[in-house]
C-alpha cells in the first residue's frame, strides 16, 4: 500500500474537500503567512480546491450511475 492519496480519497461524495483536509489546508495557509519560507513547501496543499470543478462532479455522477447500472466496483 502506497502513501499517495487519490483525488477520490480527498473529496466527499458531494465533491467538497473532506473536513480534515480543509483543516490541514487552513493550517498550511496560516503557517505560510507566519513563516513565508514555508509557502513553497505547502503550495500544493494551499492550492487544493475546496470543491471539485463542476465538470468533474458531472463526470463523477455519470460514472457512479454506470457503476451502479453494471454492478461494478
Amino acid at each position: 500500500m502506497s502513501g499517495a492519496f487519490k483525488e477520490s480519497d480527498s473529496y466527499a461524495y458531494n465533491g467538497k474537500l473532506r473536513g480534515d483536509l480543509q483543516a490541514l489546508k487552513g493550517l498550511a495557509g496560516d503557517a505560510a503567512r507566519v513563516v513565508p519560507e514555508l509557502a513553497q513547501l505547502v503550495a500544493a496543499v494551499i492550492d487544493t480546491p475546496m470543491e471539485l470543478p463542476p465538470i468533474r462532479a458531472e463526470f463523477r455522477e455519470r460514472a457512479e450511475a454506470l457503476i451502479a447500472e453494471y454492478d461494478g466496483p
